[in-house]
């Protein structure tokens, strides 16, 4: 089977990219075909070694952007990442493919969705956090220190 692994780094720089990466290998090691798809590199040397085929734009994330202001479009549509991914999904086969998509929030944005929700590959997303449906990503109240109980992006969120 080929699985396509979608996260914002190729790199290990938390938790979300370490069980992507770390998934990469182990699904190698059981035999199956990876292409390993990200945003922010450089990428993991591992991946590599383990014969994963890499797609890794050489963008900048939310927290190492030089200029806000510049990174702001990416944030909010990375259309390359779109049209990119796109590509990736075009060439491989929806009989014998998935896609497992990890992390999308800091550098692949949004603009990925409308391409996996056409995709005629199968799409599974593990939500390593919760900013598909809240705006902090964690269902926290920072400002009080709490858990959050506001309906999820409800005017009061």
């Amino acid at each position: 089977m080929h699985i396509l692994i979608v996260a914002d780094h190729a790199w290990i720089n938390g938790g979300q990219s370490k069980v992507a990466i770390e998934s990469a290998l182990g699904l190698v090691a059981r035999g199956h075909r990876v292409t390993y798809f990200a945003s922010v590199g450089p990428a993991d040397e591992r991946l590599a070694e383990a014969g994963i085929e890499t797609v890794c734009l050489g963008q900048y994330d939310v927290n190492t952007a030089p200029s806000w202001l510049r990174f702001l479009p990416q944030y909010m549509w990375n259309r390359e990442a779109a049209v990119s991914l796109a590509q990736v999904i075009a060439a491989m086969d929806p009989s014998d493919s998935a896609v497992h998509v990890h992390a999308f929030a800091k550098a692949v944005s949004p603009s990925v969705g409308p391409v996996l929700a056409k995709s005629p590959v199968p799409v599974v997303y593990t939500m390593h956090e919760f900013f598909i449906v809240c705006p902090n990503g964690g269902f926290y109240d920072y400002q009080s220190a709490q858990i959050c109980h506001r309906k999820p992006l409800s005017a009061s969120c």
